[in-house]
């Protein structure tokens, strides 16, 4: 008899357990745990908080979105590793530290290999890039919903000015902690540094590094120029962030919360691509003022760049077929 009732027992817990899932996909509330590295008041912040309103208004307060920006849910790796256990529901965070988890994504950084138009640019990540990288970050748990970007990437420097790839010998360059990052300035005969972006002002600080690559509006809200003598427009790729979801997360959503979660990031995504091309003219007087030397690379000095570029988009191929694959389609929107 007891045996019965312990079966009977087990079977209900199971059709409970159904349920309750069923429940969450079916529920008319939803609360999304948004998480970024950056700070509101950067592109990607200030995106972020019209995709909120954009949700919630659509919704009618259904679905609620709850930012965690600055790092308060970890550093960038952390990120990656939250979205893809469905701790976090939804990221932005910077392509390159998805490298561990999705190789492919490496393409993005690739040095000298995009157009520096941002129409152009953007027109070959929408068409090219982003319908392939989709179907790598879904094997790994990622459904990439936008690839935006904090600028094209410069160069700051604390003991002189880079003007050319020659400059760039023994400056001791902090990059994030991505293999290829690292060998593209090793390639260029530099010092690649490794750091964390949480402590990247502090490094810059103390001499640990003697030199950084970001986005103008990181160089801004980050205050590096503080830290920093020289700025280096080189505009040698574009900074990309990526906004992607948990797919734990978005495969228990009904169509209509997907759609209107797209909706907010379709509007975020314009807003930042916007607000990027505008503020770039402003960022470069911003920088002067805050006591910056600007200097831009001549159009022989990139083309040099460029040519000693390729041997890291032919380490970037040798990783995988899959890497292969999509460097070929990149060079094929792009003529070459």
């Amino acid at each position: 008899m007891m045996r019965k009732v312990s079966k009977v027992l087990g079977v209900l817990a199971v059709i409970i357990v159904l349920f309750a899932s069923f429940a969450v996909a079916d529920a008319k509330d939803l609360t999304v745990k948004f998480g970024t590295t950056i700070t509101l008041d950067d592109f990607g912040g200030k995106g972020a908080l019209l995709m909120k309103e954009v949700v919630e208004g659509q919704s009618q307060g259904t679905i609620k979105m709850n930012i965690f920006p600055a790092m308060q849910l970890g550093n960038l790796r952390e990120h990656w590793e939250g979205c893809q256990a469905g701790v976090i529901d939804m990221v932005q965070v910077i392509s390159s530290a998805l490298e561990p988890f999705v190789p492919e994504v490496a393409i993005l950084g690739m040095p000298f290999l995009f157009p520096n138009d941002f129409d152009e640019m953007w027109n070959i990540m929408d068409n090219t890039v982003h319908p392939l990288l989709s179907k790598h970050m879904e094997k790994k748990g990622f459904v990439l919903l936008a690839i935006t970007s904090y600028g094209y990437a410069q160069m700051t420097t604390s003991n002189h000015q880079i003007k050319s790839l020659k400059d760039l010998e023994g400056v001791k360059m902090r990059t994030v902690p991505s293999p290829l990052l690292i060998y593209q300035y090793e390639t260029w005969k530099a010092s690649p540094t490794p750091i964390e972006f949480s402590e990247l002002y502090i490094a810059l600080q103390q001499g640990i590094a003697d030199g950084q690559e970001n986005g103008l509006s990181i160089v801004d809200t980050k205050k590096l120029y503080e830290v920093q003598k020289y700025l280096t427009v080189t505009d040698h790729y574009p900074s990309m962030g990526l906004i992607a979801a948990s797919k734990i997360f978005w495969d228990r959503l009904s169509k209509e919360q997907k759609d209107i979660i797209l909706a907010g990031v379709k509007d975020n995504l314009a807003f930042q691509r916007k607000l990027m091309v505008q503020e770039r003219k402003r960022l470069l007087a911003l920088m002067q003022e805050k006591g910056l030397e600007v200097y831009t690379i001549t159009d022989e000095a990139r083309e040099e760049w460029a040519k000693a570029s390729t041997s890291i988009h032919d380490k970037y191929a040798s990783i995988s077929p899959n890497n292969e694959k999509m460097l070929k389609a990149v060079y094929s929107a792009l003529g070459k």
